[in-house]
């Protein structure tokens, strides 16, 4: 496992460095230390071709403003809080509101957009990179001093780990997650055509405005869970049961007692590359980047389409803390943990039907 890091930029005098690892097979993770962001994300086809299969905005003034979240940890929670506000210990606090009245991704710093501390490990056949952020009491509104870690574990069989830990000095609240865009082709180009199976038949109902209620929807009469299909059915599929257009739902994955469990597969049939997706959070957000659009300018000075790229935002129960629910306790260390299998395939019939 080859290790590197390099000068990528400054913000407000501190340095950003990026840092990589990469494997014997050349599947090479690079991650900034701001935003704890997936820079890239190198992978070979059934050619054995190299391409970056994860959208990449240009340079560091791009990424500070980002306002598709490209590739960062999102902090302290992911997904919206209704109207900002959130209960613990029978007390309403505000939070920051940077979408209309609610909270979209933990405000309008968020995780995303700060310097976390870095450093890099090589233990056997894995590398890691590891983040820490300290998080001050009342930023964003939030409660509590939070520190937190995120660790991303590449190894040998292009498996890519991702673990969060947390733990504050008063009650708060905690939901990290990835916002990487993934397009296994390699490509600027929409996923539409592409291959996703959902291991999961319910999704939390949603209001006009996006916020998640505390309902789960059982979704069996439309067969998401059946055969594996062509993303842009899944994406009819689900407006018969929401308001939108696209993908923008979040599953139940169901606690397993910290096992992680498989949520998802992605594949690219052209390419060959398969992405399977197992985690230990409860739900996933599973979003397919509906929102995207030419303004984006993306690395080499391509412009993003819709749909071109799909998140897998593994996570706690989007809005709870809106009704006091999903409350981390002082000093109890939170550790939750995705988990990245890529490989190269065949044909979907053959091979993704098992």
């Amino acid at each position: 496992m080859k290790i590197d890091k390099s000068f990528y930029g400054e913000v407000e005098g501190r340095k950003v460095f990026q840092y990589s690892l990469k494997n014997s097979t050349g599947t090479e993770l690079i991650v900034l230390n701001y935003g704890a962001i997936i820079n890239k994300l190198l992978l070979r086809d059934r050619k054995g071709e190299l391409a970056n299969v994860v959208l990449t905005l240009p340079d560091l003034e791009s990424y500070q403003k980002n306002p598709h979240y490209l590739g960062c940890v999102i902090g302290r929670y992911a997904g919206r809080i209704r109207k900002g506000q959130i209960v613990i210990d029978n007390q309403n606090y505000q939070l920051s509101q940077n979408e209309g009245e609610n909270t979209l991704h933990g405000g309008f710093l968020g995780f995303g957009r700060v310097i976390w501390e870095a450093e890099t490990r090589v233990l056997g056949d894995y590398g890691e990179i590891h983040l820490t952020y300290r998080s001050p009491h009342g930023e964003e509104g939030f409660q509590g001093n939070l520190n937190l870690t995120v660790i991303y574990r590449l190894n040998e069989r292009d498996n890519l780990e991702i673990t969060y830990r947390g733990i504050s000095d008063r009650n708060t609240c905690l939901s990290p997650t990835n916002h990487s865009y993934f397009n296994l082709s390699g490509k600027v180009q929409s996923v539409e055509e592409d291959y996703l199976k959902i291991y999961s038949n319910q999704v939390l109902k949603s209001r006009e405005d996006l916020t998640a209620e505390k309902d789960l929807v059982t979704i069996e009469e439309l067969n998401i869970q059946g055969p594996y299909i062509k993303i842009k059915e899944y994406m009819d599929l689900l407006e018969k049961i929401s308001n939108f257009r696209g993908i923008d739902h979040t599953f139940y994955v169901g606690d397993k007692g910290g096992e992680l469990v498989k949520i998802a597969d992605y594949y690219h049939q052209p390419s060959g590359r398969l992405l399977e997706v197992y985690t230990n959070h409860p739900y996933i957000n599973i979003y397919s980047g509906n929102f995207l659009n030419p303004s984006v300018t993306l690395e080499g000075g391509s412009r993003a389409v819709a749909y071109g790229g799909i998140c897998f935002e593994t996570c706690e129960q989007p809005n709870a803390p809106h009704w006091g629910l999903g409350i981390l306790p002082q000093g109890v260390l939170y550790q939750k943990k995705c988990l990245y299998k890529f490989s190269v395939k065949g044909n979907v019939k053959s091979s993704m039907k098992k």
